[in-house]
């Protein structure tokens, strides 16, 4: 409970602490669209860095976004945030991800309300700690424990992002690019993550995209950075199967491109969360790794966004194999 009455007015500003992962920042999306939706004529701000910035451009529910300086960057840079928030006069600041970096934010923001998670070492900047739970759920309702001061409640926990135009105009071309043919399935297909524990082998994907060919007749689009592009070339090789680089360079790219496909497969990485932002069906493959729960990053009751653990090595007969399969039949057939 707050140790005072936060009182939101009519011309406050707001400031959201997200800085890091596209995923991350994609999945508080929810809360800020509801905090808006409860105080439409507050000014809300967000703290985040360059590349997940991309996401939050074009949200309307957001005013104003502060770029944090990567790791490594030289000291100007921060000073000059540290000043922007020093003077910014914020009634409220809620910090998502409550790190040693992101509670010296909220303390030179200095907010009348500070809320963070309750850890130690931490605590200090923050006027409401929030205890942070046991209890496994998803993410995007997760950030909602942080609301609790403020009594704000979840309505729908389904992240989002606003393509605009010229992006949408870029994907269609793209396809036209490609050549990819209408009467078939096209698939987006995410295979890379930054972490190695959670990138499921190349000879893998391969396995599972002939399998779904000879369930569906596919094309794939393949997402994927550059860099990320010379790890993944095995599978843009396949033979019988056309899998074609998308080529995006920017966020609002991918998901214009993902809202072309009719499914997403993907490994566990920051492009899932953009299929289900786009309401394209996912199927999320987990590395069998004693990591986060799955369940906390796939949305609950959700027929279109199913998810399952896979061993390393598999083979035809395997119930992954079977699962995607099944997942392409039964969202195909609805």
């Amino acid at each position: 409970m707050p140790k005072h009455k936060i009182n939101i007015e009519a011309g406050d500003r707001v400031l959201f602490i997200a800085i890091r992962a596209m995923g991350d920042t994609l999945l508080a999306t929810p809360l800020i669209r509801d905090f808006k939706a409860e105080y439409p004529e507050t000014s809300i701000e967000v703290i985040v860095q360059s590349l997940p910035a991309q996401i939050l451009e074009g949200n309307k529910n957001i005013s104003n976004l502060l770029i944090s300086p990567t790791s490594g960057s030289w000291i100007g840079a921060y000073r000059k945030l540290y000043y922007q928030l020093w003077k910014s006069n914020y009634k409220l600041s809620i910090d998502l991800i409550s790190t040693p970096g992101s509670a010296v934010l909220s303390f030179i923001a200095n907010a009348r309300t500070r809320i963070g998670y309750n850890i130690r070492g931490r605590t200090w900047a923050y006027t409401d700690p929030v205890k942070r739970q046991s209890i496994t759920k998803y993410s995007a309702i997760t950030k909602y424990d942080l609301a609790v001061p403020i009594e704000l409640h979840c309505t729908s926990p389904i992240p989002e992002i606003f393509p605009e135009a010229q992006y949408k105009t870029w994907a269609i071309e793209r396809l036209s690019e490609l050549k990819i043919d209408s009467t078939k399935t096209l698939i987006g297909l995410c295979p890379w993550s930054k972490r190695e524990w959670r990138r499921w082998d190349i000879n893998n994907w391969t396995m599972l995209l002939t399998n779904l060919k000879q369930t569906v007749d596919t094309q794939v689009i393949l997402f994927a950075s550059a860099s990320e592009r010379i790890h993944l070339s095995g599978l843009e090789s396949i033979s019988d199967i056309s899998v074609c680089w998308g080529g995006a360079t920017h966020i609002h790219q991918v998901a214009a491109l993902m809202s072309q496909c009719q499914f997403i497969f993907t490994a566990d990485n920051g492009l899932k969360h953009i299929g289900v932002a786009v309401n394209t069906p996912t199927f999320t493959i987990y590395t069998d790794y004693d990591g986060v729960a799955p369940s906390a990053w796939n949305p609950p009751d959700n027929n279109i966004h199913e998810y399952i653990i896979a061993d390393f090595n598999i083979d035809d007969n395997s119930p992954v194999i079977q699962n995607a399969c099944n997942f392409l039949r039964g969202v195909n057939d609805r």
